[in-house]
Parts: C-alpha cells; structure tokens; sequence
C-alpha cells in the first residue's frame, strides 16, 4: 500500500491589508529612486552639454588657425557663427543644441532654400536668421562685444555693430581666462548673443543655478552668472569677473 501521505496545508492568499502594504512599499522605493534617477539624467545632460562645448572650442581654434580672426558673431544675416563653424564639425547640427534646453532651440536641419552652398550651409538648406526679434531659437551664445557692445577695438570675440568687428587671435591675451560661448537665454530674441551688461542676454541659469561656459582655450567652465553681469551699467561688478568677458584680459 502507498504511504499515507499528509494533507498539504492549503496557502493562504494575499489579503487586500498585506497587497495594499506591498504596493505601498513599491511606491516608496519608486518614489525614493525617482529623484536619483532625474538626477542622473541631468548629470547626463551636464555632460553632453560640457562636451558639446569643448567641440565648439576645438572648432573654434581651428577657425583661428585658418583665418586669423576669432569667428564673428555673424557676417550678414544668415551667416551667424554657428554655421560658420560647422564646416569643422563634418556638418553636424546637434552639438549645438544644449539637451536642457527648450526643444525649440534645436538647429533642425531644412531645405527649401533655392540658396547655394555657403557659410556652412548645404545647397538649398534654409538658413538660420540672426538680429532681434524673430531670430532662431538658440541654446548658446557668443560673446560678441566683451563689457562694451561696439568698441574699438571690440572687446569680445567679434562684434557685428563695430566696423572692426574682426578679432585677430593675437589679441586674445590668455585665452584660459577669455569667455568665447555659453549657455544663452532662449526666447528668439538675439539667442545668440551672451551679454554683460544687456538685460535677456545674459548668460542662461540651466545647470545647478549655473551654465557652462566656453573659453577661449577650448576649455568649459561651470559659472554662477550673478558676479558676471551688469545689467544696470553701472560697472559695480567684480573686476575679477568683467575682464574675463575681454580679449585684452582687463575690467574695462
């Protein structure tokens, strides 16, 4: 005869208490992993950003090397920097968008144009507009005019409102202390343009209260904005701070 075998006691399911407890828990540890992990994309973000730059530094040394001059801020209407360094970037686009930043300020690449190849642009590429209002979106801006828009000679790395709006790469009296490009403000007007002294142009607060700023090097720096800026003109900020917008390395 088979072995009297035993009963095997029947398991108990979950009662809606001990579910409610588990999915509880699952919440917490969710909620509590959340945050690591929006600041781990934001490291990421950090990152791309810091890099993004330092292609923007090797290009722009490049472009010093060809031409002798720092790249302008644009030389007509269309012909604005970031296309003008793009020749040096095997035609890519995406480095010049910053991943923290609004969509609308990534450089879609069109066509439609009827326009020829020029100033970095493909043939029939529909070209991006510099100036005021109704400019292209953009998430980094140079440096154009230093402490004082339309010197002479310019300050910054080359001011379009100064006939001498070219910067020999001699000027530049230590380029490890010389901003070139950061993060910008985004709201379609003068985008590309970071400013000391210019109210909607200063330089954008997107990476810990701060941005990321290019020098002249090729080397990035996170800044907090604050000590930089004098947007009421009255020259009250640090020195420390206002020569580094100046390609002569002094407070002017």
């Amino acid at each position: 005869m088979p072995p009297c075998l035993s009963p095997r006691p029947l398991r108990q399911a979950f009662t809606i208490i001990e579910l409610l407890v588990v999915i509880s828990i699952i919440i917490i540890l969710i909620a509590l992993l959340l945050p690591g992990f929006a600041k781990s994309r934001e490291v990421v973000r950090q990152v791309v950003c810091k890099t993004n730059l330092n292609q923007m530094g090797i290009a722009v040394i490049e472009y010093g090397d060809d031409f002798n001059y720092l790249p302008p801020s644009y030389l007509g209407p269309d012909a604005v920097w970031p296309a003008l360094l793009r020749i040096y970037m095997n035609g890519e686009t995406d480095v010049f968008y910053c991943p923290t930043a609004k969509p609308e300020a990534r450089w879609e690449v069109t066509f439609g144009s009827g326009l020829p190849e020029a100033w970095g642009y493909e043939a029939d590429e529909v070209r991006r507009r510099a100036g005021g209002g109704g400019s292209w979106p953009f998430s980094y801006g140079h440096n154009n005019g230093g402490t004082a828009d339309g010197s002479t000679p310019p300050l910054g790395v080359g001011d379009p409102f100064n006939d001498s709006r070219y910067v020999h790469v001699g000027r530049v009296v230590q380029p490890d202390d010389f901003m070139v490009i950061g993060d910008s403000l985004i709201d379609g007007v003068w985008d590309h343009f970071i400013d000391e002294d210019v109210p909607g142009e200063e330089p954008a607060v997107r990476h810990d209260e701060g941005a990321f700023i290019l020098f002249a090097d090729g080397h990035a720096e996170h800044i907090i904005p604050g000590p930089y800026l004098d947007l009421a003109n009255t020259r009250s900020n640090p020195p420390e701070y206002r020569r580094r917008w100046n390609n002569d390395n002094q407070p002017h």
